[in-house]
């Protein structure tokens, strides 16, 4: 018990150093303290009350529900900073330093405000929060510096068609190779809001990012792959109770912004035209809601459903772009018709805690672009798909220095089957009007692996409290859709670029420090999709392979007494 009491007392000092800590989210990045409440929701069902985790930064206060016995003892492990004559309270928020380093491409998966460079490069945030009885502030901003050297990216020797094509990819999205040639240094307002709640519901202007849908390490359509970017969020503070089950929603509108960096070789041609087409740089407008529904009858069981649609903030003639989401909701006056609205992703999802059994199964499925109804979901193939699959499984051990256990796996494909789609070249996340695609600053708003690609993952963890200890593999398979499309037609079926990635992740306390530290191995076979032959080689050789390591290191300077 005395081990219990210690997390709890560090895993709220990490959120928050002020009063009333149960308003306070815990953010997309953190995850650390994500890990440890979904453990604690699976695996202890008596101790918090039960939440979707679908729609991300969630708040302790939904978390922890109406046991006041337990707020109270929670409450109270978080120190007073500054008390404005019981009216307005002020904290001052755990200090934090990111820092990442890889040895020969970038490798960045879910890490907020870092950026997609190779080398070193650091996050340092800080920040304070007050709280009346109807307003939240919170100031955190982030400061970035990458050293942002040049790497070995696609290869000059490729054929020129080959380029060709690949630009056919580059100029549907914005997601340069390299952030630019010189070191960034940069000021962001990080994970910072203002917001104004009132009974269930809250109105919050963040710069926070956001993850939905069940996924643990991709999510098809809002992660913290990329930066936050500014919005305002309409939402509920805690579910909503009815009849029928318990409801929790999200409405945004935002702005998303472009990385300002074009590909490599922007000169090349192709039968005497140019390959790259610059994109339009005006900045973009989205707008999307996620709505998760509990069944009252079907206990640890949530459904939801996500979309986002995006557009130019020039296009004024299209009416106002912000309001996007809301467009055709009525048809022909009075009519609803939800499943003709127009999108551009949007998913189904489910996700199924079973506290008895100590473990969670999830799954969700996308579509993109084209209005569609419940008809063509089930009669046609030719919809742009993806589709995240995952469980966990935690056991209970005998050993005291870890007496938990977990097995996890993901799979994610975004890989389009029908050809059609390919020869489109109409891949997840990418657009042909709006060609800045489904990003943020030069990084994909949804599932880290990108366009095109799959995802194997699987781990084997062990716990105490907030101390873990974690192995991981997982294979990730590059772009197949580019692959297909390039290599397809000579049936050159040697060239998919295939990552086998091997990780650790340790995350422990050392007196006032919270340490979350990760190593990964990752071994790139023909990377690039590179395969060099020459005359007199057997027809089956293999490509470039290297390797890559990766280091990551994250420090929170807890200030509880």
């Amino acid at each position: 018990m005395a081990g219990l009491r210690f997390s709890l007392i560090a895993f709220f000092c990490l959120i928050l150093t002020s009063w009333n800590a149960m308003s306070q989210h815990i953010s997309v990045n953190s995850a650390i303290v994500e890990n440890f409440v979904r453990r604690t929701l699976i695996s202890d069902s008596t101790a918090f009350q039960s939440n979707s985790l679908m729609a991300r930064p969630i708040l302790l206060q939904s978390v922890l529900g109406e046991n006041k016995t337990q707020m109270n003892e929670l409450s109270g492990l978080a120190r007073p900073s500054l008390n404005l004559g019981g009216i307005i309270k002020l904290g001052i928020l755990a200090p934090e330093t990111y820092t990442k380093t890889t040895s020969h491409r970038p490798h960045t998966y879910n890490q907020g405000s870092l950026i997609s460079a190779k080398g070193q490069q650091s996050i340092f945030s800080f920040g304070i929060y007050g709280k009346s009885k109807y307003v939240e502030l919170q100031i955190k901003p982030e400061f970035l510096i990458a050293q942002n050297p040049s790497f070995d990216g696609f290869a000059d020797d490729h054929a020129e068609i080959v380029w060709h094509r690949r630009f056919l990819w580059w100029n549907r999205i914005d997601t340069p190779e390299r952030f630019g040639q010189p070191s960034i240094s940069e000021l962001l307002p990080g994970q910072s809001y203002l917001k104004f709640t009132y009974d269930h519901m809250s109105l919050a202007f963040s710069t926070e990012n956001l993850w939905w849908g069940p996924g643990r390490r991709n999510s098809l359509i809002m992660s913290n792959n990329a930066r936050g970017f500014p919005h305002l969020r309409l939402m509920t503070s805690k579910p909503i109770e009815t009849i029928i089950g318990d409801f929790e929603g999200t409405l945004i509108m935002g702005r998303l912004s472009s990385s300002g960096f074009d590909p490599p070789q922007v000169s090349r041609t192709y039968l005497n035209n140019l390959s790259f087409i610059p994109k339009n740089e005006d900045d973009r407008a989205i707008s999307g809601f996620t709505i998760n529904y509990k069944p009252k009858w079907l206990k640890g069981l949530w459904l939801g459903y996500s979309q986002t649609t995006y557009r130019y903030l020039e296009r004024s003639h299209e009416g106002n772009p912000y309001l996007a989401i809301f467009r055709n909701v009525f048809s022909g006056g009075n009519q609803i018709d939800f499943f003709s609205l127009p999108q551009n992703h949007s998913s189904f999802f489910f996700r199924l805690a079973l506290p008895k059994a100590m473990g969670e199964i999830y799954a969700e499925y996308g579509l993109k672009d084209q209005s569609w109804n419940l008809r063509r979901l089930f009669s046609s193939i030719d919809n742009p798909n993806a589709v995240t699959f995952g469980f966990s499984k935690y056991i209970k051990t005998r050993w005291e220095k870890w007496p938990l256990l977990e097995i996890s796996a993901e799979l994610t494909s975004l890989q389009q089957y029908p050809f059609s789609s390919i020869v489109q070249a109409n891949s997840w996340y990418l657009d042909g009007e709006v060609r800045q695609g489904y990003t943020n600053r030069g990084e994909v708003l949804g599932a880290a692996i990108g366009p095109g690609s799959n995802s194997q993952f699987i781990q084997l963890s062990i716990f105490k409290g907030l101390k873990s200890l974690s192995l991981n593999v997982e294979r990730v398979v590059h772009n197949n859709d580019y692959f297909y499309y390039t290599f397809g037609p000579s049936q050159d079926n040697r060239r998919f670029w295939v990552d086998l990635n091997l990780g650790i992740n340790l995350d422990l306390q050392k007196g006032p420090i919270l340490i979350s530290s990760q190593f990964n191995w990752i071994r790139s076979f023909n990377y690039q999709w590179q395969l060099t032959q020459f005359e007199g080689q057997p027809y089956y050789i293999g490509g470039k392979d290297v390797n890559n390591a990766h280091l990551s290191l994250k420090l929170t300077w807890l200030l509880c007494d």
